[in-house]
């Protein structure tokens, strides 16, 4: 057929199939939605603005905000010694405990199996010699043992000493960039839905954040040193995230119920923990759907938000446990497979997001080469996660159950 030598038809003429070369009008509607799940909770939660002089940014039941000058930034946290000990082997007055740190000759004990007392006469490692208060004194392999006050004779000198240090916790920021460009030709070319480059702006941002939920989530830092080797992009830092800090973890052995979630799961945290305060409990939804079928176990329950998180458009329910209060909320990073069987329990003051003085979320314009015909722009930060508790009042549910069958 000749060029422009249009189609010569024979019989009834019917609508063709639609396309975009085609004379036929397409029914475009102006409007595009856009399918987001809900991308920034730990963003959301996070205090606004910024401190005096790089000082922290805090408010009840939400997460700081802190700058730090250097990409490795630490704390101290204080833990302290622990009062309970078992026995690995041994038994009766010559007990073999896992580790005698923190017990000292001439503390008392108490055999917490068989409610028996003695005095530590001797450590010899973690061999003690003990002499029985009372009637007797017995141990066995397992036995629990508590410690008490050390007992002394008048006129006594030279007291035990026990004493504990902090301990130095550190991470580093992460240098996020989130960008996209566009040819000048194309971004003067008309398009449903309005301005087009500023739809990809935003889109790469709201991805970006997504993003960073992740790393601060389940982000790792080097193995060593401040920085990880890689072939393409150099040495990169990169920031611990909260997942990988928490310090206990609950096993729900495949069978999450009301009455281990109430008793069982807040028995599974750091004594440590003030049952006074409130925490936040990151899941995804069937999890969340899972709970709610708690209420006919008569868990019991506020169905309505605590006010605080609904302002800030994120829904929670809060539950009475047999430790703290617990915020249940949901986290897209939690329904994606192979992670919808686990959550996250924290106390959201116990975190804080580090800027770089200087370098929290800011836009990063015209970055195309000099002799690019195009327009290159985005947004960039760079942040950390401190953990002020180290993670020792963090909790990992795992295994929850049929939640993660889907």
């Amino acid at each position: 057929m000749a060029q422009g030598t249009a189609e010569v038809f024979t019989s009834t003429i019917s609508s063709p199939a639609i396309s975009t070369g085609g004379t036929l009008k397409r029914t475009v509607s102006d409007i595009i939605r856009e399918l987001w799940p809900q991308s920034a909770p730990m963003l959301a939660l996070t205090a606004k603005g910024g401190g005096k002089d790089g000082g922290k940014v805090s408010a009840k039941g939400m997460i700081s905000k802190a700058s730090a000058k250097t990409f490795r930034f630490e704390w101290f946290t204080f833990t302290p010694i622990g009062i309970k000990f078992t026995v690995a082997s041994g038994s009766g007055t010559a007990p073999v405990l896992s580790s005698a740190t923190g017990l000292s000759v001439g503390m008392t004990i108490v055999n917490m199996n068989t409610m028996e007392v003695g005095i530590v006469d001797a450590i010899s490692t973690n061999t003690l010699t003990v002499v029985a208060l009372g009637s007797s004194w017995s141990s066995a392999a397992n036995d629990n043992i508590l410690a008490a006050a050390p007992a002394y004779k008048e006129g006594s000198s030279s007291p035990a000493q026990l004493s504990k240090d902090e301990d130095n916790v550190y991470n580093f920021l992460q240098i996020f960039r989130f960008a996209v460009e566009i040819s000048r030709t194309a971004k003067t070319n008309p398009h449903y839905g309005g301005d087009y480059f500023q739809r990809l702006k935003r889109r790469a941002f709201t991805q970006g954040k997504r993003n960073v939920e992740a790393t601060v989530l389940f982000g790792q830092r080097a193995a060593s040193g401040d920085t990880t080797s890689t072939a393409n992009r150099g040495n990169v830092h990169s920031t611990r995230g909260m997942w990988n800090y928490a310090a206990k973890t609950y096993d729900c052995s495949g069978a999450m119920t009301a009455e281990k979630f109430r008793k069982n799961m807040p028995l599974a945290m750091a004594e440590t923990v003030n049952d006074d305060d409130d925490y936040i409990m990151f899941c995804g939804r069937h999890i969340f759907g899972e709970i709610q079928e708690f209420y006919q176990d008569k868990l019991q329950i506020q169905a309505k938000d605590n006010g605080m998180y609904s302002k800030l458009g994120l829904k929670s329910f809060k539950f009475i446990t047999a430790g703290p209060t617990i915020h249940v909320m949901k986290h897209n990073t939690f329904d994606q497979v192979g992670n919808q069987n686990r959550a996250l329990i924290f106390r959201p003051e116990d975190v804080t997001l580090r800027f770089k003085t200087g370098a929290d979320w800011q836009p990063e314009n015209d970055m195309q080469a000099n002799d690019q015909h195009t327009m290159e722009d985005g947004v960039w930060g760079t942040c950390g996660v401190e953990v002020s508790d180290g993670g020792n009042n963090m909790l990992k549910v795992t295994n929850w159950g049929a939640a993660g069958a889907v």
